[in-house]
């Protein structure tokens, strides 16, 4: 039996098998596959950059004949050779100019032939300037780098569960429960990318955390005032999660927050939008994990359905574990003994807690999906066991699932209730739509009896109803625009749902982008002197010459400075950018003044919004 742990989701099916042209040396398998954008079904993605690679010798480094590349087709689709090593998993990478570059790891031996399905998500383009780069929604923020561009990703590990790359589990074993996950790609002035950073510097990255996850918040470190939370970055050449570090928690104005905080974080009382904040020396992907050492295991058996006696195993059919109570999915993984030995979370025992959500005897609930002559099966779900075990040790036994008729996931219509949140209070008048793209309009139609209802509003208390076809998942998405004074946020909430939910859904409002041209800012001319209203800390003031349209003087502070300023003086704790020194020439009239608050703007609401105040010298 083969171990697997818990990782992001992906299809992985039987294909007919090739030897490939110009792929790597040495023992490889066929890799075939799909690659969509933002979801599957809606757009096939082509012109993706595909990489796959193992360490053979173990040395910590990518040899040429221990990689290959590829590249999808105009459909999205792609095949090549790869490189495979008995005991160590192949790392795969997608990539596409504007999306998050997608990391899978696969468990495969030479001669078999695998298939991905891999979704990419829209990256967001950073603005960069005076060494901070950060989004137009303020969900991510990079400090403390020479960055003259760069794209980032935030990922809400709940409802982008299939975004998570690699498996949710470490380098030592232990299963792993994410916060929050991020991929970054900073560019210097060359074009090129940013992945370490000189020996001894540090930067800052910030990452928004999800309101799903706020009841996986504990305290790394008690007693020191602040929350201090596990990082973990991926490293690429082995394909596994490392622990990197600790991070900790901040307000959106920068400030820790208390150890007295993580009540509310994990009752969901917490009214505003906290980050998790780190230093780092390197990039890729970066994570808030909390790792668990206790795991169960579940010995899965699909067996012919063709067999009268229902015992035959199915070679080439392949099964995965989905949580159904909890984020995490198992790898699939093409069988070659028809029996599988499955590492998953375990349920905790009367008065445990093991993942110290203040929660004791928490019973976890898992589903399995088999994978057979591209037609997915669902089995009922079932009670994860509180027992400890780990492969290849025998544990729950499902019995034989037979891949039938009666388990073949058929298309379906589902009507969902729930409750539009935002900072966990009820939201009114959003629009909700649930959406299958894989189920053709009129296939839906027919299902649901007629047209169906798969967009509503939320009520007055939030709540709303819909009704949607769908086969293995769909998708929940609900958005918001709400204006206050001079800013505009635009607000998204967003859930991947695989089964029919029983009961109720809460479908949290994430802050997606705002504008705002604040603080008000006025200069004078004889005095010198630039002010600002309301008077919040700036990180950046910029001064650009009207005459010759280029920068006169530009001034930075990680930690902010207040108004006024005097033209051409440093504030306490602030850098002179430009000139790189001396004093910049006379201030004029038609100059323009830039003013960017320290982190953002801090709206009504409690959100971070990105914003520049402007003004011309008169």
């Amino acid at each position: 039996m083969r171990p697997l742990s818990l990782l992001a989701a992906c299809a992985l099916v039987a294909a007919c098998s090739s030897s490939g042209k110009n792929g790597p040396s040495g023992p490889s398998f066929q890799l075939s596959g799909m690659v969509w954008l933002d979801q599957a079904g809606d757009e096939p993605a082509d012109e993706v950059e595909i990489e796959a690679w193992v360490d053979r010798n173990g040395d910590g480094r990518i040899a040429a004949e221990e990689k290959s590349r590829g590249q999808t087709s105009d459909n999205g689709n792609f095949s090549l050779a790869v490189p495979a090593e008995t005991g160590r998993a192949t790392t795969v990478s997608f990539a596409r100019h504007g999306y998050a570059r997608q990391l899978r790891t696969i468990q495969a031996v030479q001669d078999t032939a695998p298939s991905l399905t891999v979704v990419l998500y829209r990256s967001e383009s950073l603005d960069c300037e005076g060494g901070v780069c950060q989004d137009a929604a303020g969900s991510v923020r990079v400090s403390g780098i020479e960055a003259r561009s760069g794209r980032a990703r935030v990922f809400n590990p709940v409802t982008e569960v299939d975004a998570f790359p690699g498996a949710f589990a470490d380098n030592q074993g232990n299963l792993l429960i994410s916060s929050v996950f991020a991929s970054f790609d900073l560019r210097d002035e060359n074009d090129r990318e940013i992945r370490e950073l000189p020996a001894g510097k540090k930067a800052r990255i910030e990452m928004a955390l999800p309101r799903d996850t706020f009841s996986t918040i504990s305290d790394l470190v008690p007693g020191n005032g602040r929350i201090d939370v596990p990082m973990y970055s991926f490293d690429e050449v082995s394909g596994q999660w490392r622990a990197d570090g600790t991070g900790w928690l901040e307000s959106a104005d920068g400030n820790p927050l208390s150890e007295g905080d993580v009540s509310q974080l994990r009752d969901g009382s917490f009214a505003s939008q906290p980050y998790v904040v780190a230093e780092v020396s390197h990039f890729s992907y970066w994570n808030c994990d909390w790792p668990q050492s206790e795991k169960t295991v579940v010995v899965v058996r699909p067996v012919d359905p063709e067999d009268p006696e229902k015992q035959k195993p199915l070679k080439l059919a392949t099964c995965f574990l989905r949580g159904v109570n909890f984020a995490g999915v198992s790898p699939p993984y093409a069988s070659g003994t028809g029996v599988e030995c499955i590492e998953a979370r375990r349920s905790e025992n009367p008065g445990e807690d093991l993942d110290g959500n203040g929660v004791a005897g928490e019973m976890f609930r898992a589903q399995v999906v088999c994978v057979w002559k591209d037609k997915y099966y669902r089995f009922p779900e079932f009670d994860l066991p509180a027992q400890s075990g780990s492969c290849p040790d025998g544990g729950l036994d499902l019995g034989p699932l037979v891949l039938d008729t009666e388990h073949e996931v058929a298309i379906t219509a589902c009507t969902v209730h729930g409750t539009v949140l935002e900072n966990g209070v009820p939201a009114a008048n959003v629009p909700v739509i649930a959406e299958d793209p894989t189920v053709p309009e009129e296939v839906g139609n027919s299902v649901c009896g007629g047209t169906c209802m798969n967009a509503g509003i939320s009520g007055a208390d939030g709540t709303f109803t819909v009704t949607v076809a769908f086969g293995d998942s769909f998708t929940l998405s609900a958005p918001m625009t709400r204006t206050e004074g001079a800013v505009t946020l635009f607000f998204e909430g967003k859930q991947k749902l695989f089964q029919c939910p029983a009961s109720p859904v809460r479908l949290h409002l994430a802050l997606s982008a705002c504008s705002a041209n604040l603080p008000t800012v006025q200069a004078d001319k004889s005095s010198g002197q630039i002010d600002w209203q309301p008077p919040i800390p700036a990180g950046l003031v910029t001064v650009i010459g009207l005459a010759s349209a280029s920068l006169k003087w530009q001034i930075f502070s990680e930690n902010g400075f207040a108004p006024p300023i005097q033209y051409g003086t440093l504030p306490a704790g602030a850098m002179q950018i430009h000139p790189a020194s001396g004093s910049p020439s006379p201030m004029a009239s038609g100059d323009q003044i830039l003013v960017n608050p320290r982190g953002g703007y801090i709206t009504v609401g409690g959100y971070r919004c990105p914003s520049t105040g402007m003004t011309l010298v008169p």
